[in-house]
C-alpha cells in the first residue's frame, strides 16, 4: 500500500496532481483518490489507504477547509501524528489543526525541484522516521494514477497541441544508414508499404519520426511470428515510450492501446500494462494520456 496520503478539495486537482508528481520523483509512493477501482465503495478505499499510510498530507486552501472529507482525513493523520499540513492560500485553517506547522505553497508553481519542495520531502521523512516506518522504499503502488488517462474515439478529439502520437506498427520499416527515418512527407502506410529498409528494427523499439507533432513509432508486432506480439513486447514498448517521454519533456502523448490494433490483446489487459509502466517508469513532465479507440 502506499506510503503518502494526499488529502485535497476536488477544486485544488491540478495542484494536487503536481505536488503528487513532485513526490514521486523523490521515491515515495502517493495514494489519492484518483484512481478507485470500480465495484468500490468510496468511504471502505478512502479508509484503506489511510490506514495503511506512514504520513498524511493535507492541502489547505479555500475550498479543502470547507470540506468534511478532507478535515476527517486530517483529523486521522493528526490523531496518528503522521499529519503534514500544506498550506495553497491565504484561508484560515480550520481550528483544530493550527498548531501543527504547516508549509506555505502558496507561492509554488510546479517546479518539482523547487526549494519548497525539498523542505517538504524533509518534513516528511521525520514524520515517516518518527513514526517508526524507516526510510523510504522507492516502491510505486499501481493504485496511484498520476497521469490523466483519457479514452477517446476520434483524433478530433485530441489537442493539437499534444506531445508526441504514437502509431503501432510491425518490423516492416524503411530505415537509411544512420538509422534514422526520413521520410516527413510520407505517411506511415506508404513508409511500410515501400519497405526499404536495411535493418529491421527489434520488437519493443520505438522510432522517433520529425514531424510536427512528433510521431513514435512503437515496433510491437513482429509478423513472421504466432503470435505476433507477447504482453513482455507491449510492456517494453511502453517503457521505451515513457523513456522517450521523459527525454523529450513532453507534457502529454496520444497512443492506441498497444496489443489490440493489429493483436488480440485484450483492452482491460492492456489498460493493466499501461498503467503498470506509468507507475513503474517515471516521467516527471507528464500530465496526460490519450488514448484513441480503433
Amino acid at each position: 500500500m502506499a506510503q503518502l496520503f494526499l488529502s485535497y478539495a476536488n477544486e485544488d486537482f491540478d495542484r494536487a496532481r503536481n505536488l503528487a508528481h513532485a513526490l514521486l520523483t523523490l521515491g515515495w509512493d502517493v495514494w489519492w483518490d484518483r484512481n478507485i477501482p470500480a465495484g468500490r465503495v468510496f468511504e471502505e478505499v478512502i479508509e484503506e489507504a489511510i490506514d495503511a499510510s506512514h504520513c498524511v498530507v493535507v492541502l489547505w486552501s479555500a475550498s479543502s477547509v470547507n470540506s468534511r472529507w478532507v478535515k476527517t482525513e486530517a483529523s486521522e493523520g493528526a490523531n496518528r501524528q503522521i499529519l503534514v499540513p500544506v498550506q495553497l492560500d491565504d484561508s484560515r485553517i480550520p481550528l483544530a489543526f493550527r498548531q501543527i506547522q504547516t508549509a506555505d505553497f502558496s507561492e509554488w508553481d510546479g517546479d518539482d525541484d523547487s526549494a519548497l519542495i525539498k523542505e517538504l520531502a524533509e518534513s516528511i521523512q521525520h514524520v515517516i522516521d518518527r513514526a517508526g516506518h524507516g526510510p523510504n522504499s522507492n516502491v510505486v503502488s499501481f493504485q496511484s494514477r498520476l497521469v490523466d488517462i483519457q479514452i477517446v474515439e476520434r483524433d478530433d478529439d485530441i489537442p493539437n497541441d499534444v506531445g508526441g502520437v504514437v502509431i503501432e506498427q510491425d518490423t516492416g520499416l524503411v530505415l537509411n544508414t544512420d538509422d534514422e527515418i526520413r521520410y516527413p512527407r510520407d505517411s506511415i502506410e506508404t513508409l511500410t508499404k515501400n519497405m526499404l529498409r536495411r535493418g529491421e528494427p527489434a520488437q519493443g523499439t520505438v522510432l522517433e519520426l520529425g514531424t510536427s507533432p512528433p510521431q513514435l513509432l512503437a515496433i510491437v508486432h513482429n509478423l513472421d511470428n504466432e503470435p505476433s506480439w507477447t504482453e513482455e513486447i507491449v510492456k517494453e514498448t511502453i517503457t521505451n515510450l515513457f523513456k522517450i517521454a521523459k527525454r523529450r519533456e513532453f507534457h502529454s502523448i496520444a497512443m492506441p492501446l498497444l496489443g489490440t490494433v493489429h493483436g488480440d490483446l485484450a483492452e482491460e489487459r492492456a489498460q493493466d500494462l499501461l498503467e503498470e509502466a506509468v507507475s513503474e517508469t517515471r516521467v516527471p513532465k507528464l500530465r496526460k494520456i490519450w488514448i484513441l479507440k480503433r
